[in-house]
């Protein structure tokens, strides 16, 4: 770097960077100790067999299956009823004009409670879609209990678990990075502190 103007803008860029990487490392550091508490603490607790977590699937999807047969009643009912009132609009416009004003009052009150019922059901259908929504994230959480059974991951050495080796993967390229940012800056200020002749 001898011969090159380095500015303090350089110079604290570099240190920016420096604290950059130190922080990615100390963040995966901390991740790489709560994964190991974690992947301890599963493998000293009781772990499901086989066939309680085919149950589990078994379960989560009958439960699915029966939220999404609700939510699709309720959305039929839902456009039943829009299409209820707007028959009802047209029905009123093709009305003589005499007619239209005594029929006004039961038009309403027939939009109202049809109205009245379609909020009605999308309140139910959005509550069924959160049920439904927590029942696939328990059917996500047991096929993958189902898969890392089969894998044998509970029973592996920590070492060979594959959460534990990708934030040891991640932690070593972050040191590594980490390791490149200090050496450029010490280049960086032992060129900014040589005198340009």
């Amino acid at each position: 770097m001898a011969g090159t103007n380095v500015t303090p803008q350089v110079v604290a860029r570099a240190h920016k960077a420096v604290a950059r990487a130190q922080q990615r490392v100390d963040e995966l550091s901390r991740r790489m100790a709560a994964i190991s508490v974690m992947l301890e603490t599963e493998r000293e607790a009781a772990l499901p067999t086989a066939a309680h977590i085919e149950a589990a699937i078994h379960n989560a999807q009958a439960a699915e299956a029966s939220l999404r047969a609700e939510i699709d009643q309720a959305k039929r009912q839902a456009r039943t009823r829009k299409q209820e009132i707007a028959e009802l609009k047209q029905w009123y416009a093709a009305l003589p004009q005499a007619d239209q004003l005594s029929e006004l009052d039961r038009l309403h009150r027939d939009i109202a409670w049809r109205g009245a019922e379609i909020n009605t059901l999308q309140a139910q259908i959005g509550a069924l879609e959160t049920r439904k929504l927590a029942v696939t994230v328990r059917l996500e959480t047991a096929t993958a209990q189902r898969e890392a059974h089969r894998a044998g991951v509970y029973t592996r050495p920590l070492e060979e678990d594959p959460r534990w080796q990708s934030v040891q993967t991640k932690y070593r390229r972050a040191v590594t990075a980490l390791a490149q940012h200090k050496a450029a800056l010490q280049q960086l200020q032992q060129a900014y502190a040589m005198p340009t002749s």
